[in-house]
């Protein structure tokens, strides 16, 4: 995927202090080539694409926005990132909306980077925002990416070059990386 095509941003900061108050959130069940994808989506883009049922991923969201209303429709940003899930290419600009801290933020930037078919470990992740000792750091940001899909984490091993940890399991990590050609 072309790396321009998605841009990542931080959730307003006012969103995120009052729990989501005046937040809309939209999600749908989608089934894919892996299982089930569960999208959400505001006006401001993506939030969240997790592996994840229903009632799993509703508890996640009204932990990160107890008080966003949330209702189940189909969004353009859903479609963006659906083309990607489905076909491997973008067919139109996603914007991503994430709920993170400033270090998150920019190793969720660094994981962008990490082009389909590739894969990086966490010292090359460290390495590329100039954090060269934060690889417990980076692990913790990368398990707590809410866009697993869209923000490749599966693409990161460890400095060995085995999988290391994935937040879905590591059949899911191994089934993600055998679909972009990586054996794993």
């Amino acid at each position: 995927m072309d790396m321009t095509s998605i841009t990542l941003s931080a959730m307003p900061a006012d969103i995120v202090t009052s729990g989501g108050q005046g937040l809309a959130l939209a999600y749908e069940i989608y089934h894919g080539p892996f299982d089930d994808l569960l999208l959400v989506s505001s006006r401001y883009g993506l939030t969240h694409a997790l592996f994840a049922g229903e009632a799993e991923a509703l508890v996640r969201l009204r932990k990160d926005y107890p008080k966003a209303d949330i209702t189940r429709e189909s969004t353009a940003h859903h479609r963006a990132a659906l083309s990607y899930f489905k076909t491997g290419t973008q067919a139109a600009p996603l914007p991503l909306a994430l709920k993170g801290t400033a270090f998150q933020l920019q190793v969720w930037q660094a994981l962008l980077a990490v082009p389909m078919g590739q894969t990086a470990s966490y010292k090359q992740i460290c390495a590329s925002i100039e954090n060269p000792k934060a690889s417990r750091a980076v692990g913790s940001a990368v398990g707590r990416n809410p866009v697993s899909f869209s923000v490749q984490c599966h693409r990161i091993l460890a400095h060995n070059g085995g999988l290391g940890g994935y937040y879905w399991g590591l059949d899911k990590k191994r089934e993600l990386l055998r679909w972009e050609g990586v054996s794993a």
